[in-house]
């Protein structure tokens, strides 16, 4: 929370925000719904990018968990949220909503020329003066991710493929781009690539135990046990 460290998060350092992405990925790999709701709240408060993200995951968790426990998730994620930004909100509501809202929207249009090079598109589309198409392109970026979650979505596999889908897309389409922002998108793909999928879960709690016992051979047993008993004298 040093002034210093928001000040690299800004313009191209943003490790506390790969730490939060980092963390949000492995409670839903996990199959923790609460966990992933407060690193969801976390991860909204370190950095507004992370905005598009809360509605694609309310939704997978919703798919994967249920309403009730989707419901919990997100309204534990918002409380923590309203923890980090409360307080200043509450105390200067106009400096809040120019270091965090018409900075970030407005930035863009003002050093446009700074952006041309990055990767991405908001470079052609703010050479050709069309970029204010770029925030409606995130928008139905992230409509379109939410409709597929709901329609597709059922492990957390997907949910991460879903997730490092419209990150890539909300990044590529931003206009405020460091390359830095890539970064998130690399640490989603590699959630997702890395996520055991359901077979290979059920796989891997097999190996922790004991194999089954094999009822045909049991009953042979019985049946010889059975037979010696009645041999006897």
């Amino acid at each position: 929370f040093l002034i210093d460290t928001h000040w690299n998060g800004i313009f191209a350092e943003p490790h506390v925000d790969w730490a939060a992405t980092a963390l949000l990925a492995c409670a839903i790999a996990s199959r923790r719904p609460l966990a992933t709701g407060l690193a969801l709240g976390y991860a909204l408060a370190v950095r507004p990018l992370n905005l598009p993200l809360a509605p694609l995951i309310a939704v997978g968790l919703w798919r994967l968990f249920g309403l009730r426990r989707a419901a919990q998730a997100m309204l534990a994620g918002a409380a923590v949220t309203l923890a980090f930004y409360l307080p200043f909100v509450l105390w200067n509501p106009d400096t809040f909503y120019l270091g965090t809202v018409r900075w970030l929207l407005e930035y863009s249009r003002v050093h446009a020329d700074w952006f041309f090079d990055m990767m991405g598109f908001a470079g052609p589309l703010l050479k050709s003066h069309h970029g204010g198409w770029l925030h409606a392109v995130q928008l139905v970026a992230v409509g379109v991710g939410v409709g597929l979650t709901a329609w597709l979505v059922r492990t957390p596999r997907g949910l991460l493929a879903a997730c490092a889908a419209v990150y890539s897309l909300v990044v590529a389409f931003n206009p405020l781009i460091w390359m830095s922002f890539w970064i998130g998108a690399v640490i989603w793909a590699a959630a997702a690539v890395g996520c055991p999928g359901d077979e290979r879960r059920r796989g891997l709690r097999a190996m922790g135990k004991p194999p089954p016992p094999n009822r045909a051979l049991l009953s042979g047993a019985a049946a010889e046990s059975l037979r010696g008993q009645g041999a006897g004298p």
